[in-house]
């Protein structure tokens, strides 16, 4: 950790000159990086979020019958309506078996989102019935309590991002994962300059296996629980070594009993 903070604040030091790090993040999403295809089918609780057009907008979780848990700036651009796909590993055959596509029109975007910080950074896109689970569908569990601590732990973060920086146009048509340390809020608030809050989560990015576009809104599950949801990365590139950030869930669980959708 000493020699990852001393980088960090070296290269800290330099950006000072000429880059502005706030957090601004409407517009984005994000990619697994230096990850591998998942296997087939073994994260049912993975979502897809597109719009009415059919083009991909960002990840996201079931979390209940009729809920999907994802990031507020996912939705910014989503228009009245998205489209919102289950039990898909291949994402470009809609024909695949166990895929199943839902229209929605409601959404719950937390009424504190805040973009230019970062912040409340959650929404829940509500389906209009409830989803019988299948062997390609399952919910995610939450959880329970709000004081857990993740530090050191290994998460799954997973989506169909696209998995380079040198071609962030094209998401992956099959789901990919990427297994990746949880570090403390401390080291992660140096490299972001302060804009790093409690209610943030942040994974390593030494290995440069992180999310990048694509993936925004998706989960980072440990031991089978989502603890995290994609929100934001360092604006020089998802390959840049920096740690990855999410929204933290156990920040917002009363937010979601109040409104989730079973």
């Amino acid at each position: 950790m000493f020699i990852y903070t001393l980088v960090l604040l070296l290269v800290i030091a330099a950006l000072r000159q000429n880059v502005s790090c706030e957090a601004n993040i409407q517009s984005q999403s994000f990619k697994i990086i230096n990850g591998n295809e998942a296997a087939p089918h073994s994260l049912p609780y993975q979502a897809a979020i597109l719009g009415m057009d059919g083009k991909f907008l960002c990840g996201g979780s079931l979390i209940s019958p009729r809920s999907i848990l994802t990031a507020a700036h996912c939705l910014d651009r989503a228009g009245t309506s998205v489209q919102v796909v289950l039990g898909a590993h291949n994402i470009s055959n809609p024909g695949e078996e166990g895929q199943l596509k839902i229209t929605s029109t409601q959404f719950v975007i937390h009424k504190d989102w805040n973009a230019k910080k970062a912040l409340n950074d959650i929404a829940l896109v509500i389906l209009p019935k409830p989803i019988e689970t299948t062997n390609t569908i399952k919910w995610v569990t939450l959880p329970t309590k709000k004081n857990a601590i993740y530090i050191n732990k290994n998460g799954t973060v997973s989506g169909w991002g696209a998995y380079s920086d040198s071609d962030a146009t094209n998401i992956s048509p099959v789901l990919r994962e990427a297994r990746i340390k949880i570090i403390s809020n401390f080291f992660c608030n140096i490299a972001y300059m302060g804009k790093i809050t409690s209610s943030h989560l942040c994974t390593d990015g030494l290995k440069k296996q992180t999310f990048c576009t694509g993936d925004s809104g998706g989960p980072l599950v440990v031991d089978g629980v989502q603890v995290g949801i994609v929100s934001f990365n360092f604006v020089f590139g998802c390959s840049s070594g920096w740690p990855g950030v999410y929204t933290r869930v156990t920040s917002f669980l009363d937010w979601i009993s109040e409104h989730v959708y079973n």
